[in-house]
This record gives structure tokens, C-alpha cells and sequence, in this order.
């Protein structure tokens, strides 16, 4: 697993519990970032529910509020009311946005100085919104992190109990916004990521290079591999998504913006950063991105309903290495091989 950072919150909340295609190069788009984005986030699992808190920005503003957010944690208490069921109380110089946000329980402005908020958001039960790997991978996603598997989130997630219950917490620090589009719906972002498909079949045909080993699927991924140099992890998933959420445009610009923290780009000029690459008999997008220390191969081979994603995230130079394996490795690729793909 790749580690996120130290966790000063998790000591902090523990401590206070005791008191009380082609070989040609891509084009690529490079914005230097002077701080890392730090994303403190929490997770209330009820009956019916799951409650998610969560509050992101530069390292030092996140900093700044973490015991803060730690005290308002320990302040949430249910009561009987039907529309307002969650209380707490404000730090001082925190306030409550006045109005609503869709899928929004409350927006909380962090002080009065740094431009922080914190969001409140409810889900249900059912499918992924209430599940918390999901949830976390979401997270770790918007700070440009690998997703992790369920083994790994003995490591990522401290808990904290509270009047409430048990509260799952986790302390990221990555190059990413901490943010995530507006038309995606998700807890803390606050928008669900696109559906992935069901496929009836569990292997995919492919050849992998020399040097990487078989990783643990996401919940979304349907094949993974991770390959280290040193000290350094880079990771590679192949995922099935559904036709309607597995548009170019909005892909790339989620890579872009919320993996990398680079800034938006308009459809045409998303396009131009878009070459080809044959995979199975036809055509697959491809893209080079990189920010000043991560970066993200991505092919998206469009095939009838399904959208397939492969995908490459690590470290600058990591990737940069293994950029010609990861080619050879979708040339490979044969998804309607059914069962007993070749691992090379």
C-alpha cells in the first residue's frame, strides 16, 4: 500500500479520547503546485446510514483547523428531530452556510480566514454509497492517491468512539484538489462515481510485463497489477464502466483536475492531448498527464455498452519507466476472451 502521510489527527483525536500506440511522446500539461492538499475525513456508520465529514485544502490551512475538527467531531450528537437528526457545536469562528447544496446535509465554513469548508453528507445503505473502502478510495482519489484494498484499510482508517458510535477517520495528504467534479455524486464531493459494469466473465486476456505483480481489484476494477522500483508503488487497474459514465472528456478532466490538481481545460483543448492506441481490434484513447510529481497513463477503449479503462498512476519517474511495458500491456488486451487470460 502506499502510504498517505503521518497522522498527526488520528494522535491528536486519540489522545483526546483519553482525556475525555505510439512511441512518440504525448503531449502533456505540467502546473507546479508550491503545497500538497491535506484531506481530513470521517465516517459515522448508523443502522440506516452512513454520515461522512470531511474538510480539505493546503497543508498548512488544514493544519491549522485539525483540532478543531477533531473537537466537532466530539461534539455530534443525534436528537429526535426528523429533518435535522445531527447536531454539533461550532469551533469558534466557524459558521453554518445559510441554504442548501444538493446532496448536501450541511456546508460548514471553517474560521474566518482560510478559504476551508467542511461538508456533512448522509447516504444510505445501499450499494456503494454506504460503503466505506469505496468511500475512502473516493477520498484518496481526490488527493491524486491509489486506490487501496480492503486488506489496507486496517492501515488508512483509525477509529474514534464517540457519544455517537464509532467514528472511522482518515488523514490524506497528496498533489490532488481534495475535490471532485459537480456532476459526479459522491460523499464529500459530493457526487457518485460513473457505474461500473457487471461482467460475466472474471479474467481478461493479456500478456503482463516482466517485473509486475497481480494486485487486489478496487471496487470497481476487474484486473490490477502494481509494480515497484525501490521505494516507489505505481498502480495499474482495468475497469469496466458503463457507456454513460465513461465519456472522454469527462474522464480525462476527472483525471486531470481531481487526481493531479491541474487546471480545467475545456473539451477542445482536452481533446488535443488525446492519441491513439490499438487495443483488440480497435481503437483506444490515450493520454500522458502529469503535475510535479505524479503521473496518470490512461486508455479508454469504448466497446459497445462498456467503456473500458486502463490505467497507470505513481510517481513521476516510475511511470515515465514503465511507460513502454504499460503500452505493450494494453496491445494485449483481449476482453472478449472469457476466462484464463495469460499472465506473462
Amino acid at each position: 500500500m502506499v502510504s498517505s502521510r503521518p497522522r498527526p489527527l488520528l494522535v491528536c483525536l486519540a489522545a483526546a479520547v483519553l482525556v475525555g500506440c505510439q512511441q512518440d511522446e504525448i503531449r502533456t500539461y505540467q502546473v507546479a503546485k508550491t503545497e500538497m492538499t491535506r484531506l481530513l475525513g470521517g465516517i459515522l456508520p448508523r443502522a440506516d446510514s452512513n454520515w461522512y465529514f470531511k474538510v480539505s485544502g493546503p497543508t498548512s490551512s488544514v493544519a491549522a483547523h485539525e483540532a478543531e475538527f477533531a473537537a466537532f467531531l466530539r461534539s455530534l450528537h443525534f436528537t429526535d428531530a426528523g429533518d435535522r437528526p445531527l447536531v454539533w457545536t461550532l469551533p469558534r469562528g466557524w459558521t453554518l452556510e445559510k441554504g442548501s447544496r444538493p446532496n448536501r446535509y450541511a456546508t460548514i465554513l471553517v474560521g474566518d480566514k482560510d478559504a476551508l469548508e467542511l461538508t456533512v453528507i448522509k447516504l444510505g445503505q445501499e450499494g456503494q454509497a454506504g460503503n466505506v473502502l469505496t468511500n475512502v478510495n473516493r477520498w484518496r482519489t481526490q488527493v491524486a492517491l491509489p486506490p487501496i484494498t480492503e486488506s489496507d484499510l486496517h492501515d488508512e482508517v483509525k477509529e474514534l468512539n464517540v457519544e455517537v458510535g464509532t467514528i472511522k477517520l482518515v488523514d490524506l495528504t497528496g498533489t490532488g484538489s481534495g475535490k471532485t467534479s459537480a456532476n459526479m455524486p459522491f460523499a464529500g464531493g459530493d457526487r457518485m462515481p460513473p457505474a461500473a459494469v457487471k461482467e460475466p466473465k472474471s479474467d481478461i486476456a493479456h500478456r503482463a510485463p516482466e517485473g509486475w505483480k497481480k494486485g487486489s481489484n478496487t471496487s470497481f476494477s476487474k484486473l490490477a497489477y502494481e509494480v515497484r522500483e525501490g521505494g516507489e508503488k505505481a498502480s495499474i487497474t482495468v475497469t469496466p464502466l458503463s457507456e454513460m459514465g465513461g465519456g472522454l472528456e469527462a474522464n480525462v478532466k476527472r483525471w486531470r483536475e481531481e487526481q493531479l490538481g491541474l487546471a480545467p481545460l475545456s473539451d477542445a483543448e482536452l481533446r488535443k492531448l488525446v492519441q491513439e492506441i490499438a487495443v483488440d481490434g480497435t481503437t483506444g484513447q490515450y493520454v500522458d498527464l502529469r503535475n510535479a510529481t505524479q503521473r496518470i497513463l490512461g486508455v479508454r477503449v469504448p466497446r459497445g455498452v462498456t467503456c473500458w479503462f486502463v490505467k497507470m498512476v505513481g510517481p513521476i519517474d516510475l511511470v515515465g519507466r514503465q511507460k513502454t511495458n504499460f503500452e505493450a500491456f494494453v496491445r494485449s488486451l483481449r476482453f472478449d476472451s472469457g476466462p484464463g487470460g495469460k499472465d506473462g
